[in-house]
């Protein structure tokens, strides 16, 4: 395996066990890496279940939620990178309805603090008040 520095990237230069010429960068071996285990076409995941037809990125934001993140957060510049989100995107939101499938959805703002309704998920946000 080589590494080499094309146009500031650091990429692997490797051999399949057929011979074939892997190049992969740090980006894409993140990719892979979040997509383990899932069959991912154009960056859609198609295997069956809770992420079945979601954009890979959605399975990357469910596990940072599920990791302590909470179900709204502001995204990293790296986020915006890995996943070609546009730059004027600053949170991300994630949702998960009453059978389980989980979705993401972008915002240029921070959500309000009240109820919000999407489809029949109800995700209650704490206003300043204590209760």
């Amino acid at each position: 395996m080589k590494t080499l520095n094309l146009s500031r990237k650091m990429v692997e230069i490797s051999l399949d066990e057929n011979g074939k010429i892997i190049i992969e960068d740090e980006m894409s071996k993140k990719i892979k890496e979040i997509s383990w285990g899932y069959d991912v076409v154009n960056g859609i995941i198609q295997s069956p279940g809770k992420f079945e037809g979601e954009p890979i990125h959605t399975l990357y934001f469910y596990n940072c939620m599920m990791n302590g993140c909470g179900d709204s957060f502001m995204l990293e510049p790296e986020d915006h990178e890995l996943f070609d989100i546009p730059e004027h995107c600053v949170w991300v939101t994630v949702y998960e309805d009453n059978n389980g499938f989980v979705t993401t959805e972008f915002s240029e703002f921070e959500p309000e603090e009240e109820m919000v309704e999407r489809d029949d998920i109800y995700i209650p946000y704490m206003e300043d008040e204590e209760f």
